[in-house]
């Protein structure tokens, strides 16, 4: 494998080597980090939906089709994640007196 080294002041302690970023070499490249669906657009004026949690397209305001949207059940985890976050960020206002 190749790396390019870097030197800052022709010292061998700021020697730093860099390594080419190629596939599951540097980055995690799991399935958990690639998005679960691909694209999903409006039907009605073909924009992207970015986000899966709302029942209308955020540029025409029409409904959006079941295969755009959380199911129930991931919606309720989502819902849990937010605010088991909310409760900590709320714990943390507290401790530091912001409340």
């Amino acid at each position: 494998m190749a790396a390019a080294i870097i030197n800052f002041d022709d010292d061998e302690a700021s020697v730093i080597p860099i390594f080419p970023a190629g596939p599951g070499m540097l980055f995690d490249t799991s399935p958990r980090l690639r998005p679960a669906k691909p694209e999903c657009r409006c039907p009605s004026c073909s924009s992207i939906v970015y986000s899966r949690r709302h029942e209308i397209c955020s540029v025409c305001g029409e409904y959006l089709p079941e295969s755009c949207r959380f199911t129930p059940r991931e919606a309720r985890q989502i819902e849990s994640l937010f605010e088991a976050e909310r409760a900590r960020h709320r714990g943390w206002l507290r401790k530091f007196g912001c409340t």
